[in-house]
């Protein structure tokens, strides 16, 4: 069984909670931590993110440790700044007449 079709709590799966109309879109920026956790705002390390950070040790050890840096779909997955460009392209989520970015490397300043 795939992640995707794996049921959430409320017995629910992923494809479940994507419009068809829209597909696969990008909804957060986010950060993984060397852990695994991923923690989500508007902005990478803007306020909302840091806000969740807890003040834990063992967290503030994965985040100098090492992280990645990245988005979520709204298919509840994590996906690194090459994968999020894809899927915003295919999307339409990129306003290319604005953009002037890093072909290729999504950066939240690219969709909003």
């Amino acid at each position: 069984m795939s992640t995707s079709e794996a049921p959430t709590a409320d017995g629910i799966t992923v494809e479940d909670h994507i419009d068809p109309r829209m597909g696969r879109r990008i909804v957060a920026s986010a950060i993984k931590l060397k852990g695994g956790r991923v923690i989500c705002g508007v902005r990478h390390f803007d306020k909302i993110m840091r806000q969740n950070l807890p003040t834990l040790i063992d967290v503030a050890h994965e985040v100098l440790a090492g992280h990645e840096e990245g988005f979520v779909t709204n298919a509840y997955e994590f996906v690194n700044r090459n994968k999020a460009w894809q899927i915003a392209v295919m999307a339409g989520q990129i306003n290319f007449d604005l953009w002037k970015g890093t072909w290729g490397c999504l950066f939240s300043e690219d969709l909003w």
